[in-house]
């Protein structure tokens, strides 16, 4: 047998977080880790976020913000990080 878990239900953690705790056969377990049931209780409670990826230095993505700012007469730091670039592109655009 396994136990797992879900938000919300009848039990409460030391943090005060409700949950249900069920114990599952071997067999069933992974049908309910399918089903949006966690194995650990920490899980459960985990935040989803999203990111977003940021181009890393020197890619092509740096090389237009660097040739945007040029062409609207401004002048691009050597070693400005893209969201530098980024803003002092945006600062331009907006006069």
């Amino acid at each position: 047998m396994k136990n797992v878990y879900k938000q919300g239900g009848a039990w409460i953690d030391k943090k005060g977080r409700e949950y249900t705790v069920k114990s599952v056969s071997s067999k069933s377990f992974r049908r309910y880790i399918e089903g949006g049931w966690y194995e650990h209780l920490e899980d459960c409670f985990a935040i989803e976020a999203e990111y977003k990826a940021i181009p890393e230095q020197g890619s092509e993505y740096e090389a237009d913000l660097r040739a945007k700012i040029k062409e609207l007469g401004g002048k691009p730091g050597g070693r400005s990080s893209i969201a530098t670039l980024e803003k002092q592109l945006k600062e331009l655009q907006n006069g």
